[in-house]
């Protein structure tokens, strides 16, 4: 079929409108996905932290035949900071004898060493016996955290708990070595007299967070009239400060 030379200046002006067309859309395209979709960062909150001490107990209860030697681990409530122990021993020898009670011959003498693990040990010696003997640790320092930027409360306890992860532990040795007073020329007496008991009572000192604020400027050192936005966050502090106390004490 043969086309009049107007119908072919028709026909190549269309596909040349066609290709400019389909460049266009392709361009388009391109350009939409080499730019980059401006990131919108979430609004962050000013959380203030207090810390708040507290104290927990625990015991070792042994006997000293000739040498006790076991490690010993000290846990505070997870979420916490560990910052010190105190052992405090109490021992009475067992077996004395002598012409009056008041004067007792053959007494037995305890030494006791404690480490913080991998530290140096803190040693004690007495004849006899002794009562609250302090042998006291300093573990970790009260965190230097007064506040943190987060989206909201539960977000600020996550970056804490974080920043003082593996802080809440610590382990001792704990070695007791009994030296027999009895003379081994009264062999009745000295194999009666195997060693001592002994006690520690484990006193140990520990801190925890607790959060309070929302936006910066609705915190007002714990003043004003407790209304606004601030304030529905710092009713979460107790929630905080009862699940803390739920895991109680002698974590051992």
């Amino acid at each position: 079929m043969n086309l009049r030379r107007s119908d072919k200046i028709i026909a190549v002006a269309g596909i040349v409108i066609l290709i400019i067309a389909v460049i266009a859309i392709v361009a388009y395209y391109v350009s939409i996905e080499e730019t980059p979709e401006e990131e919108v960062l979430p609004e962050l909150e000013t959380f203030y932290v207090t810390w708040t001490i507290e104290t927990g107990e625990t015991s070792i209860d042994g006997t000293a035949e000739k040498v006790y030697n076991k490690p010993f681990p000290v846990m505070a409530p997870p979420g916490s900071v560990l910052t010190s122990v105190d052992f405090r021993l109490t021992w009475q020898d067992d077996y004395t004898t002598g012409i009056l009670p008041i004067l007792p011959r053959f007494q037995d003498t305890l030494k006791a060493e404690v480490s913080l693990e991998g530290g140096e040990p803190q040693p004690h010696t007495s004849t006899g016996g002794c009562k609250n003997e302090s042998l006291l640790f300093s573990v970790n320092d009260i965190p230097m955290i007064d506040s943190v930027e987060a989206e909201d409360i539960y977000e600020a306890e996550e970056i804490i708990n974080e920043m003082i992860f593996g802080q809440d532990s610590a382990s001792f040795d704990v070695k007791v070595t009994v030296t027999i007073g009895e003379k081994i020329r009264r062999p009745l007496m000295y194999l009666r007299d195997k060693g001592n008991s002994f006690k520690f009572d484990v006193v140990y000192e520990y801190c925890y967070p607790e959060l309070e604020g929302g936006y910066e400027e609705d915190y007002d050192g714990g003043e004003g009239d407790g209304g606004g936005e601030g304030s529905s966050y710092q009713s979460m502090v107790g929630l905080i400060y009862l699940k803390n106390l739920c895991y109680g004490r002698n974590w051992i």
